[in-house]
């Protein structure tokens, strides 16, 4: 995959300031590439900035980047502080199993 260049990622980080955008880029993530709910936000925060997505969080920087590296998986209660950056929440919810469907 070719590198971007600065200018490109300073705009992008810029752009992921605005709650609605960094908003829209989750939630686009997540329905039109199908990816979960923490690819998503890893994928998010990497845009956003790690430094700048865990002050606004009030989130250790460490606690964060570990969680974009892949080495800290988030508590219900964790993934509720991350999503409030974006003004959402998690909701949890129990469908059958399609096997167990007549």
């Amino acid at each position: 995959m070719p590198r971007r260049s600065e200018s490109f990622d300073q705009y992008i980080a810029e752009k992921m300031q605005d709650t609605d955008y960094a908003r829209g880029m989750l939630l686009n993530s997540i329905k039109e590439f199908d990816e979960s709910v923490e690819e998503a936000l890893k994928y998010t925060i990497r845009n956003m900035g790690i430094k700048e997505f865990a002050e606004r969080a009030d989130i250790p920087f460490q606690n964060v980047s570990d969680f974009v590296r892949g080495k800290r998986k988030l508590k219900i209660e964790t993934l509720d502080k991350y999503l409030s950056v974006f003004e959402l929440k998690s909701k949890i919810v129990v469908v059958a199993n399609q096997t167990d469907v007549a």
